[in-house]
């Protein structure tokens, strides 16, 4: 009798996790952009690329140094900038 009353714990509690993972589990879908030189980023070999603290993309190109806020690219470079590196 004590063993079964386990058996039939460990099944109500293992449908319940199943249960809670359903509920709050990711999308089945996820969604990509492909972004390019046709969506405003310099140069399509891309040689670095990192996310800040606010969220914004940097990606270095040979082009510059560009930020994208997931809608549109601001490109740093020494032709457009009076603040350059080099």
């Amino acid at each position: 009798m004590i063993k079964s009353l386990s058996f039939i714990k460990f099944i109500v509690f293992s449908l319940f996790l199943v249960g809670v993972q359903m509920a709050y589990g990711q999308p089945g879908t996820l969604r990509f952009d492909h972004i390019n030189t046709e969506s405003g980023l310099p140069n399509n070999q891309v040689l670095a690329l990192c996310q800040d603290h606010v969220g914004f993309i940097w990606a270095g190109t040979g082009e510059g140094l560009s930020r994208y806020d997931g809608y549109r690219f601001k490109t740093y470079n020494n032709k457009n900038s009076n603040l350059s590196l080099s």
